[in-house]
């Protein structure tokens, strides 16, 4: 149920954030802390078609700055955005801000 809530919640601030690099506001999210996977959709502004980003296998873990997500299992249907979260994301670890980490 907290998953659901988390899931809302992001998908209300990334629309409020970055609503105008959407197309009417299609942006949706769907974390889960227990298996560790999140799963995003959007269509980005001027595109037709829909970008299917996951995080099929994270971990976070507490580190002297706060928390960190380290992402060990991504996919995508963009090859190019796979490739460049393969290069950027994958294995490494991503400071959380600290909002993120405390409802984590």
């Amino acid at each position: 149920m907290l998953d659901k809530i988390r899931s809302a919640a992001l998908e209300g601030y990334v629309r409020n954030k970055y609503g105008a690099y959407l197309q009417s506001n299609d942006f949706t999210a769907d974390l889960n802390t227990q298996d560790c996977y999140l799963k995003i959709g959007a269509t980005l502004a001027g595109e037709d078609s829909r970008i299917e980003f996951s995080i099929d296998k994270f971990e976070i873990r507490d580190v002297e700055s706060g928390k960190v997500l380290i992402a060990r299992a991504i996919s995508c249907n963009k090859p190019w955005l796979l490739k460049l979260a393969e290069d950027k994301l994958l294995n490494k670890p991503v400071k959380l801000p600290s909002f993120v980490a405390g409802a984590l």
